[in-house]
């Protein structure tokens, strides 16, 4: 056998090729495996690397001290028609990390000569690292780049290795079993770091960035089905709100939830405006050449603030702050800031915040550090509950009012469910220094509560307190199985990271050199400053303490919390008045100002408009504006109905306020006049400056308690109680007050609703008690109710009247008469006791709407009825007054729902 033979080189050579292709075959093979599971990982943000890549001689590596790294929303300033280096790459995202991805990334460009019209000139295409090519910028402007990431080849077993092989090596066999995954577009602006643009000379004002309050951006996720997307908020059903829950660490449940960009409230279905004139308002400076730009920010308002300030990345314009598709090297709230002071006449920004948008921007200075005073010279802060504020205590524990807080369309029992586990709700809490300011308890036990007391101590006025009771398990319920009566218990981690959080931001001062004006909103009598635990018969129920230093949700220590000392200007905004004087009709509606849509009144937008461009104005020139308390000597009711009753409040003009039986909507149509629900307890608050109608229908079968208490200021000066009286689904209960509490009319029940007065009860000042006993002829069994007294004014009285009965029992009326002012300044107390005797008392009924008018005669035994002075209510501090050295009202969201469920019902009527 004859054999070939080969020198020792050519042998060398042959063994180098075979282990040549030994490994290229493996490499390919690792390649062609993997490289599926490579493309799924590339989610993250895309970037042009443009500039020079310099190879060290020693060691042969790429230098990257020439490239720049071309991101989303950025301005980037480079040598116009100077070539160099360009390629494509996206950011691979891996348990919340970041990681370049250097893999067939590619991607056409074009030039946007005028923004405005959108329209794109191609440029050229840029390929990926591995395919690296010469770009020269010849123009400055927009531009846009879409990136696509090229699939893997997919081929048969049967194709030969070496093919396959050369395939993935030279690309050969075409990627036509599959279309190229689109990855998002990079969009961005170039200018001439040779061409300076000029100094500006005139009307060099702010670009504005808003950052609304919490429930004021929209979020959404993909349909489940087919294309598209479910809006989630505003919500439509509780399964929405089940969708926006978080886990026990504040993290989404759901991983692809997001909002859009400038995405915020304008308007609410029922008409009310939140953000629409202030848009407008920013919208009119921006067209009339005063700023530039300016930009209103969506965000996730369900997280905690250092995720809002650390995430949101805007791929085509949907930003994720949660979920896998979050990572961003590039913040959305901070591109933004940065490209509004890029962009801006005088190179920074007017920063505008809204409730918890103040939050927001007080962390987004720390985050920036140093940075902030580069990009920011003002600061405005409207409504912010800088310190929190005690409706958050109800909101968390009851589900109560989301209009005011979370804007939840939704029950109770979900609502809270929500709150529990959102840092949103734990940011708003009172924090540890607003009790150092704030003198009124954020939570009181009655005494009969003893359990609650022996834990929890009758009076929370302190962080150590107020933790202990969130966060204990005594009394507390499931959030959505309990009675939403009862308090739940709330996530202990979450509440220690927001006092934490508070710690900085109580001590937080603007940056250097920036101006910061608080704006805080007043008169709102429904404000709350507290709540308090009362027993009802074997449960336990709540009530709130209202003050008028507020806008329906933040108490104004709160909002005027940054010290003046360092630099803080502080406003009151009377809205009171302003919702007195203001045409209503004119603004989408009947709505008094609050909290919610604070923002639209008239003179706050002439302020900060003001504040933009520098145009400086006396302070009378801004109505309802002060910088000081505004006087609260104005006298005014407050009506507290404990019962299966509706209450309602009509004036001369037929308006009304409360709830409509036809609509279910809330109606706040008097001017000064506000409507308020607490678990069952119902609330009217109506200045005295006018004549006023009360009436209540029965809804079920029981008793009721009505409380009118007359108030000066935070002060009550007066008050009347009406303890068990016997209702039915027919009665009809009517009042009439022309002038304060003095004047009110005797109370006509209607019992049984056939148009004729049953029952009347005298409306002089004071608690109704029950008469001692006396010898009777077996008198009939009073009605109870629960602790009765409504507001603590004494204990229930037993009303045992009949019409036409002549043995009926009296009523005994124990007055508390409005303390002089001399009587209130020396403490002394006049005493007074005067007794009248009634035998026929003939009353008008004040019919129901639509109800002919029924005049009855009632009578009674001779028994007198004895009116003894008390002692008077004397003034606490209000508020108001502990501001010390510093300092969605009207039912929001539940508009929302009542009006889907109008419309819900026309749809089936027709």
């Amino acid at each position: 056998m004859r054999g070939t033979f080969y020198d020792s080189g050519e042998v060398w050579m042959m063994c180098a090729k075979a282990a040549l292709f030994t490994i290229t075959l493996l490499a390919a093979s690792l390649v062609v495996c993997a490289y599926p599971s490579f493309v799924h990982a590339a989610n993250g943000p895309s970037q042009i690397v443009w500039g020079d890549r310099i190879e060290d001689p020693d060691t042969g590596k790429y230098l990257s001290s020439d490239q720049i790294y071309i991101e989303h929303g950025e301005t980037y300033a480079v040598p116009i028609g100077v070539s160099k280096e360009v390629y494509v790459q996206v950011q691979q995202i891996q348990d919340g990390s970041i990681t370049p991805f250097l893999e067939d990334a590619y991607g056409p460009l074009y030039f946007i000569p005028d923004p405005q019209s959108g329209v794109r000139q191609y440029v050229e295409t840029i390929g990926g690292y591995l395919g690296a090519q010469e770009l020269a910028w010849e123009h400055p402007g927009m531009y846009e780049l879409d990136v696509y990431l090229q699939p893997p080849p997919i081929l048969s077993d049967r194709t030969p290795m070496w093919e396959r092989v050369l395939s993935v090596l030279i690309g050969e066999i075409a990627h036509a079993q599959t279309g190229d995954e689109f990855v998002g577009t990079i969009r961005f602006t170039i200018t001439d770091e040779n061409d300076a643009p000029p100094a500006c000379t005139q009307d060099c004002f702010s670009n504005v960035l808003f950052l609304p309050g919490i429930e004021a951006s929209r979020l959404y996720r993909p349909r489940v089905i087919g294309d598209g997307e479910d809006r989630l908020w505003e919500p439509n059903a509780n399964s929405d709100i089940e969708d926006l829950f978080l886990n026990a660490e504040g993290e989404s449940v759901r991983d692809d939830v997001y909002t859009k960009e400038r995405d915020i409230f304008d308007e609410l279905p029922d008409g009310e405006n939140i953000y629409t004139s202030f848009i407008a308002e920013m919208d009119d400076l921006k067209e009339q050449g005063a700023i530039s730009d300016w930009e209103p920010i969506a965000y996730d308002w369900r997280l905690s603030l250092d995720d809002i300030l650390a995430y949101g990345n805007d791929v085509e314009g949907k930003i994720y702050y949660s979920g896998q598709y979050r990572a961003t090297s590039t913040p959305y709230i901070i591109q933004e800031l940065r490209h509004l002071a890029a962009t801006s006449k005088s190179g920074k920004v007017t920063l505008i915040a809204h409730s918890n948008g103040g939050l927001v921007a007080k962390r987004l200075t720390e985050v920036l550090g140093e940075e902030a005073e580069s990009l920011i010279d003002k600061m405005i802060f409207v409504a912010v509950p800088q310190a929190g504020t005690p409706m958050a205590i109800a909101a968390g524990m009851h589900g109560h009012d989301q209009s005011h807080v979370f804007g939840l369309v939704t029950n109770e029992e979900t609502a809270r469910a929500f709150a529990k586990n959102s840092p949103m709700e734990y940011h708003l809490l009172p924090s540890a220094q607003y009790f150092t300011q704030v003198d009124d308890p954020v939570v009181t036990f009655d005494p009969s509560l003893t359990e609650l007391v022996s834990v929890y101590g009758e009076v929370i006025h302190s962080q150590e307190r107020l933790h202990a009771f969130l966060a204990g398990s005594v009394g507390k319920v499931d959030p959505q199985t309990g009675d939403t009566h009862r308090p739940i218990q709330f996530n202990d981690p979450m509440l220690s990271n927001a006092e934490t959080l508070h710690d900085d931001l109580d001590n937080w001062t603007p940056p250097s050199g920036v101006e910061l004006i608080q704006i805080a909103g007043w008169g709102v009598p429904k404000t709350v400053s507290g709540i308090t635990y009362r027993k009802k018969g074997d449960d336990t129920t709540y009530e709130p303490n209202f003050t008028i230093d507020g806008d329906g949700t933040v108490v104004v220590p709160s909002a005027l919390w940054t010290s003046e000392s360092a630099g803080a200007v502080n406003y009151w905004l009377n809205l009171r008045n302003y919702s007195i004087n203001r045409p209503l009709e004119t603004l989408g509606g009947f709505f008094p100002f609050n909290h919610g849509d604070i923002l639209e009144v008239e003179p706050l937008l002439s302020l900060i408009s003001d504040s933009i461009t520098e145009n400086t104005k006396a302070l009378n020139d801004y109505v309802y504006f002060s910088t000081e308390p505004p006087p609260s000597t104005q006298t005014r009711l407050r009506f507290a109905l404990h019962s299966p009753l509706t209450l309602n409040l009509y004036d001369d003009q037929g308006r009304h306020t409360g709830m409509s039986t036809t609509t279910g909507q809330l109606e706040e149509q008097i001017p000064g006049t506000y409507y308020e629900e607490f678990g069952d307890v119902k609330y009217l608050f109506v200045d005295t400056s006018a004549s006023f109608r009360i009436v209540m229908e029965g809804t079920g079968t029981g008793a009721f308690t009505f409380v009118v208490s007359e108030l000066q200021g935070n002060n009550v000066v007066a008050s009347t109680t009406f303890s068990d009286i016997p209702v039915t689904p027919q009665t009809l209960v009517s009042m009439t007050i022309s002038a304060g509490l003095a004047s009110a009319s005797d109370m006509s029940v209607d019992t049984d609703g056939d148009g004729a007065i049953d029952s009347q009860y005298a409306s002089s000042t004071g608690d109704l008690v029950a008469p001692p006993a006396e010898p009777d002829s077996d008198p009939a069994p009073a009605p109870t109710v629960g602790s009765g007294g409504g507001g603590g004014n004494g204990p229930p009285i037993s009303l045992n009247i009949q019409s036409d009965v002549a043995t009926s029992t009296p009523v005994v009326a124990t007055t508390t008469a409005a303390p002089s002012s001399e009587a209130i300044s020396t403490g002394t107390i006049q005493t007074a006791t005067a007794t009248t005797t009634i035998t026929d008392a003939t009353t008008t009924a004040i019919a129901r709407p639509g109800i002919a008018k029924v005049t009855r005669v009632v009578r009674s035994a001779s028994k007198p009825i004895v009116a003894v002075a008390q002692k008077p209510i004397l003034p606490k501090q209000s508020t108001q007054t502990a501001v010390a050295a510093q300092s969605t009202g009207g039912g929001l969201w539940s508009k929302i729902f009542h009006w889907i469920i109008e419309k819900t019902s026309e749809i089936f009527r027709n």
